[in-house]
């Protein structure tokens, strides 16, 4: 499963905040990768980390990525379950 966006055109990113749900399932969210591309099929990457623990879901995730280029960001779990999000923030400005 995986959630993604498109920025319309490409960003200078410098912030990703995750807000992973608090009302059930938070642990849904682990064992997961964003990743950051000029490319909607994300053949190539300018970002890309994984995560493999649950966070606790009465707090958001910052991911830093200053500097950072591209116009798609994508969250994608990386084994077989549900993806339950409830809120992404990108934080960055035009090029």
């Amino acid at each position: 499963a995986w959630w993604q966006v498109d920025l319309g055109s490409k960003k200078n990113i410098n912030e990703i905040i995750i807000y992973n749900r608090i009302d059930c399932c938070a642990n849904r969210l682990s064992n997961y990768q964003v990743s950051i591309s000029d490319k909607a099929d994300f053949s190539t990457h300018t970002y890309q980390q994984d995560f493999h623990v649950a966070p606790n879901p009465k707090t958001n995730i910052k991911l830093d990525a200053p500097g950072k280029q591209g116009r798609y960001v994508r969250i994608q779990l990386l084994d077989k379950n549900y993806l339950s999000l409830a809120e992404v923030q990108v934080i960055g400005v035009d090029l």
